[in-house]
């Protein structure tokens, strides 16, 4: 099923999950390595759980471009993400 902390919306939910819950997971990996924190945390699995479905990471110091990435990412609704990982790298060519 996967890790609380990881999990996309979706998955947290039961529904069918595609390659933007893999993006979910990414971004929510990419936050905890910008940040030094998890982007969802509580005291259970089932709050970790409602985090990932209702709550916003708090705000980190980050470059834009990488900020950019996890918060696209970490979207709620899979239509808000990237809809596949060759968009994620796009914000960070552009950068350059």
């Amino acid at each position: 099923m996967g890790t609380a902390a990881y999990m996309s919306p979706e998955q947290a939910q039961g529904k069918t999950a595609d390659a933007r819950s893999d993006i979910f997971s990414f971004g929510a990996v990419l936050h905890e390595l910008l940040a030094g924190r998890r982007a969802f945390t509580g005291d259970s699995m089932a709050a970790v759980l409602g985090a990932v479905l209702t709550a916003d990471p708090a705000p980190f110091d980050a470059p834009a471009a990488p900020a950019r990435v996890v918060t696209t990412c970490l979207r709620k609704a899979p239509t808000d993400r990237y809809q596949n990982i060759a968009e994620v790298k796009q914000p960070w060519s552009k950068s350059r």
